[in-house]
């Protein structure tokens, strides 16, 4: 058991009934689901991570997570050794990416590597989701997980994914969604000064979030002009369909006056077209309307990338 698991442990309160624990961790699991929507659902895939290695969320409401980099950097447990199978594990999993690196671009990428995954299980075991990263407890839950496919390939029961993971594969489905899970629960627990800086965030990137609603335009093919006015649905029907009048459209890079040209050859010939837009109708939403959208992209592209980088700056892995 991890130092950090010991502490957690004397922060929790006493054992409820087993009753009690399966709704809390069903209510958890249900919450999570429906903050990262369908890129979480994948999850379905492992049949017992969730019982060895991911251990549940947090118990803990967290009104601030302004707390979490001045915990992370209090905390003695960011602290371990890496062994040889691990370092080589690390090496070739970022290896893949990589083309005809030298010897140090490697070793710097691995040794990168090790400091993000210590740091990103160190701030899931902070908040309740896992254990902090060990190697031999990831190989040791991959063996648990085999075991139970095999057993219910054999039984016959339902399941998704592989009858077996590799090592690599495994760990890549660990982390990906510990990621998510991490960020789940930042975004779900934000209090009023992290809402302040995604209120910030909003404004900063508004056109982000602005969209089309409708677009008038001039149009005119081998000479022959007419006026359109397409919705939304249009243009995006338009752009499935590979126009590439529609792809511009979309874009919003454009104003009022705008012109689009270009051609294509039919059994006829050349067949020369041409756009001037001449009025744009813009969906620009408030903070209110898209506020859900915008905190969940304020925690995972500023937020959480902090947190770790705190992490990974008073770390002190011994090679």
């Amino acid at each position: 058991m991890s130092k950090l698991s010991k502490q957690r442990k004397k922060r929790r309160p006493a054992m409820r009934g087993k009753a009690d624990a399966q709704a809390s961790v069903k209510k958890t699991r249900t919450r999570a689901l429906l903050v990262v929507g369908g890129a979480l659902a994948a999850c379905a895939v492992i049949v017992c991570v969730w019982v060895f290695f991911i251990s549940g969320a947090p118990e803990d409401s967290y009104d601030s997570y302004g707390e979490i980099p001045a915990a992370v950097k209090k905390a003695g447990w960011l602290e371990r050794n890496i062994s040889r199978d691990e370092y080589a594990f690390f090496e070739a999993f970022v290896k893949r990416d990589l083309w005809q690196p030298t010897d140090e671009e490697l070793a710097a990428k691995t040794d990168r590597m090790i400091l993000e995954v210590n740091a990103k299980f160190a701030i899931g075991s902070h908040l309740g989701l896992c254990e902090t990263f060990t190697y031999e407890g990831m190989l040791g839950s991959l063996a648990r997980e085999n075991a139970e496919r095999k057993r219910m390939k054999e039984a016959g029961e339902v399941f998704y994914g592989p009858v077996s993971f590799d090592a690599i594969g495994y760990f890549q489905f660990l982390y990906s969604n510990l990621e998510l899970e991490i960020v789940g629960i930042m975004r779900e627990n934000f209090g009023d000064a992290l809402r302040d800086q995604v209120l910030g965030f909003y404004h900063n990137n508004k056109e982000r979030y602005q969209s089309i609603e409708g677009v008038r335009y001039e149009y005119t093919v081998n000479g022959i002009t007419e006026e359109i006015s397409v919705t939304r649905n249009d243009l995006k029907t338009m752009s499935r369909l590979g126009d590439e009048l529609g792809d511009f459209l979309l874009t919003m890079e454009y104003e009022q006056g705008s012109v689009w040209e270009g051609e294509y050859e039919d059994e006829f010939g050349l067949v020369k077209r041409r756009a001037k837009v001449l009025e744009v109708t813009i969906d620009r939403p408030s903070f209110e309307e898209v506020e859900f959208t915008v905190a969940l992209e304020y925690v995972r592209e500023v937020y959480y990338p902090e947190v770790v980088e705190s992490a990974i700056q008073l770390s002190k892995l011994r090679f």
